[in-house]
């Protein structure tokens, strides 16, 4: 019970985590920003704990450590900037990866646990296709967010980074799904409801 209320608090301050930035940036306090983070990876790391999931603490751990070192020694704005870049650039690293030669794309990955069976060529063909859409989006997210740190103000920036690329990735996820019903219209489909449910659970698995 105690560990289900401290997941659905760790998400609920991830979610909040945008407005948390655009309001540092905004008025010149970006330790504030620094500061939550570091309560959230500290979170994190003590929920990891908990699960007996020693790497994952190890890792978010070290993160808050470093999250917190890098607050109080007057480098607040650096990890501000930071977690968009490496996030993006992670995605970017799995989705790109994904594509080489002798490994699955990701969004074909994604669909053979979802629908626990082997797919189709035309769902593997399509698959491969929207992996290769994902890994162009985020890089061009993550141009986007090193041209505003060089050239444009930092509520620029911040508007860009928690806001519009944000609802910029949600539509982009609507509209596939969308497609692939068009598409992929002779192959069973889930409801969308149904379907983020399963995203969630084979995300969730180690």
């Amino acid at each position: 019970m105690i560990i289900a209320l401290t997941t659905k608090g760790i998400i609920a301050g991830f979610i909040l985590y945008p407005l948390i930035v655009h309001y540092s940036i905004t008025h010149d306090t970006p330790i504030l920003t620094s500061l939550y983070l570091t309560l959230l990876l500290s979170l994190l790391a003590m929920l990891k704990t908990a699960r007996q999931q020693h790497q994952q603490t190890v890792l978010f751990g070290s993160l808050a450590l470093l999250t917190g070192i890098a607050s109080l020694s007057g480098h607040a704005l650096l990890v501000i900037y930071s977690l968009p870049l490496l996030i993006l650039g992670l995605l970017l690293f799995v989705f790109a990866n994904s594509l080489t030669e002798g490994n699955t794309p990701y969004i074909t990955h994604l669909a053979q646990l979802i629908r626990e069976q082997p797919l189709a060529p035309a769902v593997c063909k399509y698959t491969k296709s929207v992996t290769i859409a994902w890994t162009i989006l985020f890089l061009l997210l993550l141009l986007e967010l090193l041209l505003l740190l060089l050239f444009a103000p930092l509520y620029v920036w911040s508007y860009a980074t928690n806001f519009f690329n944000y609802a910029l990735i949600v539509l982009f996820f609507v509209a596939e799904y969308i497609v692939r019903r068009i598409h992929l219209r002779d192959v069973e489909h889930i409801g969308f409801i149904p379907f983020l449910k399963k995203l969630i659970q084979v995300n969730r698995k180690p």
